[in-house]
């Protein structure tokens, strides 16, 4: 880990000459980063988007455990529901589309109903980043830095931010990503990876049945039928919330079917963050270094991922409203839970909730959202011992 601070180091300092890449022209070939495992992970620089993991499960046999596309246009031209990319300025949503920040209201792409989402037409999941550095291993890739430059009043947002992307593969099958950004005048920042997990691989139906357990105590409920939090962090005690101990995805499932929700759409507090969230958490992380936040495991396959992260929030979306307008990798006409997105970021709509840490971004400052993926693999349940 050493090296990769180096490397974010690095990136910070460059950050100041980098230019937006231009929009023109065929879009670049990912980059393609391995291990001794026989691991895998296809990098897109449009929107720095994660296309391809291939992960081995107990026996090495080797599965594609990302929802995605096999067409980069379909990441560039706004089909793609954020599968992989990397979300930004400010990922989930944005009440009323709009925000007023030391005294100015901006206004925003309405996207979602009257709320913008992962930060509209504009966001950065449609942009094209830069490669700017790719670290070696032998003979392949281990590691990639990507970079784009937001300018002022892109998506309606004040201030021109720098953003950094690093994606590192390492030999315990630990794939880690880390997002630093500037900017030059007061603007809000909230920028994470949006990877649709199916650990039984991307065409193996529902997730349903796999096993989530989060290390959180506490959620954050909505504001009436509305998908906008309401600016409380309850306990989980004694609700559907609670994790703690793992459940499966469709255990409880029934009672938001037919909701505003259509599954799991929810986000959680991590770290036993409570009601004083908004002083507990200093410079958008809430631990100084990744910490466990959550396990997802499938019975079927015997895959787990472990996730640990610096950020006070994770969101789960059960890929709800997935209708297969799209066909994905292969073909795949993926369905409502046919994959898990685990978010860890700030909480939704913060710039509009006084009572939720800040997720404001002021020159001099830092903007960093950590988190590690850590694979597992063990005997899939009903195999002959």
């Amino acid at each position: 880990m050493a090296l990769f601070r180096i490397l974010v180091a690095s990136a910070l300092m460059a950050m100041a000459a980098r230019a937006t890449v231009a929009a023109s022209g065929p879009l670049p070939e990912p980059v393609v980063l391995r291990n001794s495992d026989g691991m895998e992970v296809h990098i897109l620089p449009v929107g720095a988007s994660l296309q391809r993991l291939l992960v081995p499960d107990a026996a090495g046999q080797l599965a594609d455990v990302l929802l995605g596309f096999d067409s980069k246009e379909v990441y560039k031209n706004g089909s793609n529901p954020q599968m992989g990319s990397t979300l930004g300025r400010v990922g989930g949503r944005i009440a009323g589309a709009q925000f007023t920040l030391d005294g100015i209201t901006y206004h925003l792409d309405a996207n979602d109903g009257n709320n913008t989402l992962h930060s509209g037409a504009q966001g950065w999941d449609k942009q094209t980043f830069a490669v700017e550095e790719v670290g070696r291993a032998g003979s392949s890739p281990s590691w990639v830095r990507l970079a784009y430059h937001s300018s002022d009043g892109e998506g309606g947002f004040p201030g021109s931010v720098n953003v950094s992307v690093t994606y590192a593969l390492h030999e315990d099958n630990v794939l880690s990503m880390e997002v630093t950004a500037q900017s030059d005048a007061p603007t809000p920042v909230s920028s994470y990876g949006h990877p649709y997990f199916n650990l039984g691989g991307h065409a193996s139906g529902s997730v349903l049945g796999h096993i989530l357990t989060i290390n959180a105590s506490q959620y954050l409920p909505f504001a009436g039928d509305t998908l906008i939090p309401a600016g409380t962090i309850l306990p989980v005690e004694g609700t559907i919330y609670d994790f703690r101990q793992g459940q499966a995805l469709g255990d409880n499932i029934d009672t938001l079917l037919n909701t505003t929700l259509g599954g799991w759409d929810n986000t959680w507090a991590l770290f036993g963050l409570d009601q004083d969230a908004a002083e507990e958490v200093q410079d958008f992380e809430a631990v100084p270094t990744p910490e466990w936040a959550a396990t997802l495991v499938d019975p079927a396959s015997g895959r787990g991922v472990h996730i640990f992260t610096t950020t006070p929030g994770m969101v789960v979306y059960t890929g709800n409203w997935l209708d297969g307008s799209v066909p994905g990798k292969g073909g795949v006409l993926y369905a409502p839970h046919d994959g898990v997105a685990i978010e860890c970021g700030q909480f939704p709509n913060a710039v509009n909730t006084p009572a939720f840490p800040s997720v404001v971004l002021r020159p001099g400052s830092v903007y960093r959202n950590r988190v590690e993926w850590r694979f597992s693999a063990e005997e899939a349940a009903g195999t002959a011992r």
